[in-house]
């Protein structure tokens, strides 16, 4: 995926990631793979989602917990946009909305330590 959409360059790092994150929708949770993660939004496989639903759709309520973090992070977002995933698959994308800075520091250390992990992965094998 490039680090280019609409025309404008991304504002903050983003990684790769195996995670899941918990969506709270009608009273109930559902668990989506997150694709892609940064300090200002995150692109979730979804293959529930629909036009009906991004119409209806103002905020989304998640529930994210991420590896070395004692807490679960509440997130508010708005849904961007829709593309598919590097795998073909629907992916939506996030924009996180009112976000705490404890927050988004959080996600952003998470991100960077993936980022470094995968740099010092790649630099072993090219030895």
């Amino acid at each position: 995926m490039s680090e280019e959409f609409s025309g404008e360059r991304r504002k903050a790092i983003r990684a790769r990631v195996y995670l899941d994150v918990i969506e709270h929708r009608d009273g109930t949770s559902h668990q989506l793979p997150v694709i892609y993660l940064s300090a200002t939004g995150m692109l979730v496989r979804d293959a529930s989602f629909n036009l009906g639903r991004f119409l209806e759709t103002e905020n989304v309520n998640l529930e994210l917990t991420l590896p070395g973090v004692d807490r679960s992070l509440a997130l508010s977002g708005r849904i961007a946009r829709i593309e598919p995933t590097d795998d073909g698959e629907l992916g939506v994308g996030i924009e996180f909305v009112d976000l705490e800075n404890r927050d988004s520091e959080a996600i952003d250390v998470y991100v960077r330590g993936v980022m470094d992990g995968e740099a010092a992965a790649r630099s072993r094998t090219e030895v």
